[in-house]
């Protein structure tokens, strides 16, 4: 085998490479759309679960945080918000200090802070998904910030963001 061969090969062996992620890569993201696009469910317990891209924690005293874009959960209800990043947690309304909505390369995420420092984003399939959550959460216990009393009261009165 000359080195003209050996070099079609490894060609050859690179592009198949390259079609194959290609492949996998639109076979991910098709599942995820769809996955996404399921609309919002209510369960027997009164918790509404959305469909999230992932979930993202950090701590103020720690540099690191968390991250689940695997199994994310996310469901928020009378009593407060469920959701799983590295572990299933529930955060009451209480404890939330503040939610923010914030824009990313690939859309809107929903940021919560709580009152020990930690910080929660949130990334949705859709800004309407975030809307939806703001207008679960009761006004007079999460203080808001300006964009996200603009969305959730584009969600609440209908209109799109």
């Amino acid at each position: 085998m000359d080195d003209s061969e050996l070099w079609m090969m490894v060609g050859a062996s690179t592009a198949f490479g390259v079609l194959l992620s290609a492949v996998v890569l639109f076979w991910f993201f098709r599942g995820q759309r769809r996955r996404l696009a399921v609309p919002p469910a209510t369960g027997a317990d009164g918790m509404t679960s959305f469909p999230v891209r992932g979930i993202s924690t950090q701590s103020r005293l720690i540099v690191g945080g968390s991250h689940n874009s695997i199994n994310p959960l996310f469901a928020i209800g009378p009593g407060g918000i469920n959701l799983r990043v590295l572990r299933r947690q529930h955060l009451a309304f209480s404890d939330i200090e503040q939610a923010d909505v914030r824009k990313t390369l690939l859309g809107q995420m929903l940021v919560l802070k709580h009152v020990d420092g930690r910080v929660y984003a949130i990334r949705f399939g859709t800004a309407d998904h975030i809307g939806r959550v703001l207008t679960l959460i009761p006004a007079y216990t999460v203080r808001l910030t300006e964009a996200a009393t603009r969305l959730r009261d584009a969600a609440a009165t209908g209109a799109s963001r």
